[in-house]
């Protein structure tokens, strides 16, 4: 999922807002920009995170990560496919 920081008169979807000490990535005002959502299959993420194309951090804290979730449950920007994968896959 892609975070990226709000930015003063600029569109962003504030169904899930993450500020400085929610992750020790977070230094300022962000948001997840669900509507870039996508599923990709574990082979292809570890051969991204190999390539140092991802960089791997440390996990969401649980109160963080079920903002996340429900975040994407509330968001209007998520594509209809990742919206159906993740009620078919019980993430919500």
């Amino acid at each position: 999922m892609n975070v990226t920081s709000i930015k003063d008169g600029k569109y962003y979807d504030n169904a899930c807002v993450l500020n400085e000490g929610d992750h020790p990535f977070i230094r300022h005002q962000s948001y997840l920009l669900y509507r870039m959502a996508d599923t990709m299959g574990a082979a292809k993420i570890t051969r991204y995170v190999n390539l140092k194309h991802y960089v791997t951090r440390e996990d969401w804290g649980d109160e963080v990560f079920a903002r996340i979730v429900n975040g994407l449950a509330a968001s209007e920007d998520v594509p209809l496919r990742i919206l159906k994968y993740a009620r078919d896959t019980g993430i919500i």
